[in-house]
């Protein structure tokens, strides 16, 4: 029953993620109206690496590149909002 299970916690996964990213992008663009935020270099590189990832279905590999960002920025960062 753990395989058949499986692929619905990674998708459940995935699209938790995939939400959270859309809602902190169109907060950041909201909030950027008010109070300009910027991203650190790492993170926009990280970033930059998801669309293409994205276009070729390998959600896995997108986890992994915000998975691999995520130890490096402070955890109450406009970054880690956007992560």
């Amino acid at each position: 029953m753990s395989t058949i299970l499986s692929p619905l916690f990674s998708r459940s996964r995935l699209s938790a993620a995939v939400v959270a990213l859309a809602f902190a992008l169109s907060v950041g663009v909201c909030s950027a109206q008010d109070k300009p935020n910027s991203i650190s270099e790492k993170t926009g590189a990280a970033f930059q690496q998801l669309k293409p990832l994205q276009e070729s279905k390998n959600y896995d590999g997108m986890l992994a590149v915000l998975d691999g960002v995520m130890p490096t920025v402070d955890a109450s960062s406009f970054d880690m909002a956007l992560i």
